[in-house]
């Protein structure tokens, strides 16, 4: 598992800059949501550009989650050389719902949707 990733929310992979969201996300422990700070403080350390966020998986997500994918989004709406996009289950009124507050945040983001 990467550094980064955290047991029983996420993972990060990357070689292909993904970052996959477990079926039950939660980042209720104190470490794991420094761990999640932390990875947003790699994204501004190493100037990361292009960010996949598969949330096609996501069934439910706790308030940590859901803040944790927001700051993503913002740090991506911040310059437009940032690419930041989805994979989405359209049958999930949760991802729908998630990604339509996030298009909100910043209107460049790429969705796809699961066929």
């Amino acid at each position: 598992m990467h550094r980064w990733s955290v047991v029983d929310c996420y993972t990060y992979i990357e070689e292909t800059h993904t970052l996959s969201f477990d079926t039950h996300a939660s980042l209720f422990h104190f470490s794991d949501i420094k761990k999640a700070k932390e990875f947003l403080e790699f994204l501004r350390r190493n100037s990361v550009s292009v960010l996949r966020l598969e949330l096609n998986q996501l069934g439910s997500l706790d308030s940590n989650v859901e803040s944790f994918i927001y700051q993503i989004a913002v740090y991506f709406a911040q310059k437009s050389q940032r690419k930041l996009s989805l994979q989405v289950d359209g049958e999930s009124n949760l991802q729908i719902s998630l990604t339509k507050h996030l298009l909100l945040l910043n209107q460049q983001i790429n969705v796809s949707f699961n066929q």
